[in-house]
């Protein structure tokens, strides 16, 4: 049985989930930066090079895909709402486009 749920609905089930998963926090002395663990794994590098006045949210890929299979998401659907749940929580400011897969 399929239903349909408006996007606001399903953002708060991405966010919930993402507030249930357990991640450490560990954060560099320079520039704010900081990691986010799930598992003793990177999940997400916030990156802060004021030098060059950039800001970049590295995001591991196979979490990317799992959450694509949890939620039936495209990426480019559900990148927006990682990088909002990061800024609500972890007091960052990055737009959508400041996002890069890895590894």
């Amino acid at each position: 049985m399929k239903y349909i749920i408006t996007e606001s609905r399903l953002r708060k089930l991405v966010n919930k989930y993402l507030d249930s998963l357990d991640f450490t926090y560990q954060k560099r002395l320079k520039n704010g930066e900081f990691f986010l663990f799930l598992d003793k794994k990177t999940i997400f590098e916030y990156m802060n090079i004021p030098e060059e006045n950039r800001k970049t949210l590295w995001i591991k890929f196979p979490f990317i895909l799992n959450l694509r299979d949890i939620f039936g998401l495209e990426t480019d659907e559900l990148i927006p709402i990682l990088i909002d749940w990061v800024n609500e929580n972890y007091g960052t400011d990055l737009s959508h486009e400041q996002w890069n897969p890895v590894g």
